[in-house]
Formats: C-alpha cells, structure tokens, sequence
C-alpha cells in the first residue's frame, strides 16, 4: 500500500485520501505496522491538501513523527516520509523545518535512498532560503548540494 499511495500522488491525487483511509482500516483491522505511520502521514497530507484543518493536519504529523522516532525501520520511515509531512511545513517556522529536512536527508544517506535524500537536501535548500536572514551560507550549502546530487 505504501509503494501505490506514493505513486497515487502523482499520477491521481483523488485517491491519496481513498488509500490513507484504506490503510487506516487495514490498521484497525489486523494491528499496527509501518504502514501504519505512513497512512498517518498521508491522512495528514490529504487534509492539508483537500481540507481547511490544517491544524489537525499538522496534529496528525505530530503523531506520525512519534511513532518514527524508536521505531526498528526508523530512518526508511523518516527518509520516505519526510518530503510527505507538508502540514509540518505550513503550521512550525521554517527554522524548524529546515532542521527536520535536514534530518530527513541524514536518515536517507544512512540508508542509501538517494532519490529521497535529493528530494530532502532540496527541500531543505528551500526552507533554508526563506529562513536566513543573509544568503551565504546558503550559497555554499547549494554548491555542496548540487556536488553531491552529480556524484549520484
């Protein structure tokens, strides 16, 4: 279910809040497992996306954060779902949210998912932007970024 609702995102996006209820379901039904977090991850994006309670949305994300932090897969979980998380982008400072990205990204290279670590290190360049108030630091940030992403 995990794998369908990513591309689900893309391809459909109608059917994101479909699936996370699904996976919600299949959570109430059989118990609780890592797709349990990404269901509560998704229900949150699908109610940023779809809906005005933005705040329970992020309350939502809170909730799904939790359950990463200890968990046995914790830096797959982190690294797949932070790019998902964007009530945390709309509800926390973008201080902290630059430090959430960035973590994200850490969790991904621990794992080896370079496609999520890009997807990381550039939201992380993004929130860095608007969160500074002079640019160069930002500007050496980017340099080792774009390095990196031509490595891989």
């Amino acid at each position: 279910m995990g794998l369908l609702i990513l591309q689900c995102l893309y391809s459909s996006p109608m059917l994101v809040p479909l699936l996370s209820w699904r996976m919600m379901e299949l959570t109430f039904e059989f118990g609780f497992c890592e797709d349990t977090i990404s269901g509560l991850v998704f229900v949150s994006h699908a109610l940023s996306q779809y809906s005005d309670s933005v705040l329970f949305a992020a309350r939502i994300c809170r909730i799904a954060e939790s359950l990463i932090s200890g968990n046995i897969c914790e830096h797959s979980l982190r690294a797949k779902l932070t790019q998902m998380s964007t009530a945390k982008f709309l509800i926390e400072p973008f201080q902290i949210s630059a430090d959430y990205c960035l973590s994200g990204y850490n969790s991904a290279k621990i794992v080896g998912d370079v496609d999520n670590a890009m997807m990381c290190g550039l939201l992380y360049c993004t929130s860095y932007f608007f969160s500074i108030p002079h640019l160069k630091g930002l500007q050496q940030y980017m340099i080792k970024f774009f390095e990196q992403m031509a490595k891989h």
